[in-house]
C-alpha cells in the first residue's frame, strides 16, 4: 500500500487499534481527536506505555490507551520468548476502546 493510500485510509478511521511498533508512526494521518488503543506486550519491570507513542498522540490530539497483552501459555516457547504477546484479558480491549472514546 502506498504512503498516500495509507494516509487516506487512516484519515477516515473512527478508532485505531494497533500493536506497539513502527505502524504508530502513521498517527499524523489520523483526523485530530481519533482515539487510539495500543496493544503492548507485558514485560516484567517495564511499563506498558512507551513515552514516544504517548507524546506523539498527545501532540496530535489523539486520546491513547494501552492494553497489556499477557504471554501465551505455551511450554514449547523458549524462555527468551516468554513475554511474546499471546492473549488479551477478556474485556480489556473493549474497556480500553470505550474509555478512549469517552
Amino acid at each position: 500500500m502506498t504512503m498516500a493510500a495509507q494516509g487516506e485510509l487512516l484519515a477516515d478511521a473512527e478508532l485505531v487499534v494497533a500493536p506497539a511498533g513502527a505502524a504508530l508512526a502513521n498517527l499524523p494521518f489520523l483526523a485530530p481527536g481519533t482515539p487510539v488503543v495500543v496493544l503492548q506486550s507485558r514485560v516484567p519491570d517495564r511499563p506498558y506505555s512507551f513515552p514516544h507513542f504517548s507524546t506523539l498522540a498527545d501532540r496530535l490530539g489523539h486520546p491513547l490507551r494501552y492494553v497489556g497483552l499477557h504471554p501465551a501459555e505455551d511450554p514449547t516457547l523458549h524462555d527468551l520468548y516468554s513475554n511474546v504477546p499471546g492473549r488479551l484479558v477478556p474485556g480489556s480491549l473493549r474497556d480500553a476502546a470505550e474509555e478512549v472514546r469517552s
